[in-house]
């Protein structure tokens, strides 16, 4: 249901890219090219993430649709998937009796070979569940979106159960751990730091029991850094060294441990079951809230570990302990974040909560079903059907809300989607030799559409280029146009006015011929009411909806006018008037 909702609306779309999914894109088309990217997506910070492999992972199906956006999509649906069947294979019963005739140690008494495969199957489907209801409460598109922050969620779940399968003896997981880290470290350099104590654990235990095999695993992500490590020789000390020095150096003020107290402990709170992801907007203009029941996830944790303990219950008490390195990590993380907690630093949360709820759930399972059995052959029996039952009837529910929910959920910057298309027609004839696309006004609009922009002509054959300054979000092959006349200018107005020496291409405006007027008489009237008021500083309000602020006590010839406030409120609210202009002509 999770793949096949997915893949429909991903096929029934009309979506351009804008933003951080255009550049995606952009390098992605680059992977088999004479450009081919050595740094990972574009940072707010100045540096690119370490690596590219998402990039290269992404070409393939990229290519496969005719270098078309949907290949990204449908490729980061088959890595996200991919990553859930791995750590499900990973927690296969089968492997039980091999763990326990490898190593006598681990081979709990409790863990008899019927009783310890409705062990790992309850483990497994645990970590099945946890990814469902990641998709379901994560943020939107959280299954296909291949978005740079958004494909190295799910892949925490495979690193939990690859450390738990090393510490049951099963060497598959430093393998797994080794290239998971790598891949997340290099797609967002957060989660290097996240997911560090996770793969730290792994190989340690790997060098100790599998020496050759895990020396192996740790060439082979030598070479899977490659990329980075020839940007460093070619470009010294290279992007590589500037992000890592960002993340643990940076003279930015960190969040800190005590802010990382009070997100780690809204996130394991009784909350999550209400709203799973940390409510990012208090978070960044205030100090995140503690939840209901703060910690609760973690005390829960210490029970089910303690129980596991005590009735020998390896699996389950392996899969615990890697939940709390994540956990360990994610303090880590949290305390080193400049800047505000935004969604993209604190979705794996959702994640991390939702493991934690399942892993403790199949111990709560075992120990209800093995009070109530006669025989533990029995018990077993009876957890696997009545676990397959329950497990198959939540995921379904859960694949359900995800697929409903993302139907009437637009795509990145897909509102923008007709404006390119009509900017694009419009620009063929000035973009068939190279030229620069400036931008102006609203960044967040004005950049989405310009990069849509670059994205949609180039596809059509044309040779836009971005502005010099976009080298780390473009390549450098996409910026070696000057910004001097003539270019294209892509300028969000919120009154219109062609700045000097410019000729109009092509206009978005939601407004008809009158009501622009009228909006453009309201802005040039209203600010300078304000001006006489000595309430300039506000003239910043009536650029947007929030224009009837700017009457908010405010002196009585202010007041006055609330009401021709309120209708230039009401006029920004139908949307932005894009313009695209060409400078110099």
């Amino acid at each position: 249901m999770l793949c096949i909702g997915h893949v429909v609306l991903i096929l029934s779309r009309t979506y351009i890219a804008g933003g951080d999914w255009a550049f995606i894109e952009l390098r992605t088309r680059d992977v088999f090219s004479a450009d081919s990217p050595l740094t990972g997506a574009w940072s707010r910070y100045g540096w690119n993430h370490p690596g590219p492999l998402l990039y290269q992972l992404l070409a393939v199906p990229h290519l496969l649709t005719g270098s078309s956006w949907q290949g990204l999509w449908l490729g980061a649906l088959v890595l996200n998937v991919a990553a859930l069947v791995v750590a499900v294979r990973l927690l296969e019963p089968r492997r039980s009796e091999t763990s326990a005739a490898a190593d006598p140690v681990l081979a709990d008494p409790a863990d008899q070979p019927a009783v310890a495969g409705a062990a790992w199957w309850l483990t497994a489907w645990a970590i099945a569940l946890a990814g469902m209801w990641t998709f379901a409460a994560g943020t939107a598109h959280l299954a296909t979106d291949p978005w740079n922050a958004s494909v190295v969620v799910v892949p925490v779940l495979t690193l939990v159960a690859a450390v738990a399968a090393v510490l049951v003896d099963d060497r598959r997981g430093v393998a797994v751990a080794a290239v998971v880290f790598v891949a997340a470290a290099q797609t967002h350099a957060a989660y290097g730091v996240l997911l560090l104590p996770l793969v730290l654990v792994a190989l340690g235990v790997g060098l100790v029991r599998w020496r050759r095999y895990t020396l192996t695993w740790i060439g082979i992500g030598t070479v899977l850094m490659l990329p980075a490590l020839v940007d460093t020789l070619v470009n010294w000390p290279g992007n590589f060294y500037r992000s890592i020095r960002f993340t643990l150096t940076a003279s930015e003020p960190a969040v800190g441990f005590a802010q990382a107290a009070r997100v780690i402990g809204r996130a394991t709170s009784l909350s999550f079951f209400d709203e799973a992801r940390l409510p990012s907007f208090v978070a960044v203009v205030r100090d995140p809230p503690w939840g209901l029941f703060p910690f609760a996830g973690l005390v829960a944790i210490a029970l089910a570990h303690r129980l596991a303990l005590v009735r020998g219950w390896t699996v389950h008490r392996r899969s615990l302990e890697a939940t709390a390195l994540l956990w360990f990590g994610g303090v880590l993380m949290v305390a080193r974040t400049r800047g505000p907690l935004l969604i993209w630093l604190t979705t794996w949360m959702v994640a991390a909560a939702a493991v934690t709820w399942c892993l403790v759930g199949a111990v709560a399972v075992r120990w209800v079903f093995e009070r109530r059995s006669a025989a533990a052959a029995s018990g077993s029996s009876r957890v696997r059907v009545a676990g397959a039952a329950a497990v198959g009837a939540v995921a379904l529910l859960l694949a359900a809300v995800n697929v409903a929910g993302s139907v009437g959920v637009g795509y990145p910057f897909q509102e923008f989607t007709p404006v390119v298309q009509q900017f694009a027609d419009d620009a063929e004839p000035f973009a068939s030799a190279p030229i620069a696309i400036d931008l102006a006004g609203d960044e967040y609009v004005a950049g989405a559409v310009q990069s849509g922009l670059i994205v949609e002509l180039e596809a059509r054959g044309q040779q836009p280029r971005g502005r010099p300054d976009q080298r780390l979000q473009l390549g450098s092959h996409r910026t070696d146009v000057p910004l001097e006349p003539p270019f294209l200018l892509v300028r969000v107005e919120p009154q219109s006015g062609a700045p000097d020496g410019a000729t109009v291409v092509s206009v978005s405006d939601p407004l008809s011929a009158d009501e622009r007027a009228e909006a453009d008489a309201l802005m040039t009237e209203l600010g300078a009411l304000l001006d006489s008021a000595g309430l300039s500083d506000r003239r910043e309000l009536l650029v947007n909806d929030l224009a009837p602020l700017a009457a908010f006590e405010a002196p009585p010839e202010v007041a006055a006018e609330l009401a021709r406030f309120e209708r230039l409120g009401e006029l920004h609210a139908r949307g932005k008037r894009i313009v695209l202009y060409l400078i110099g002509a």
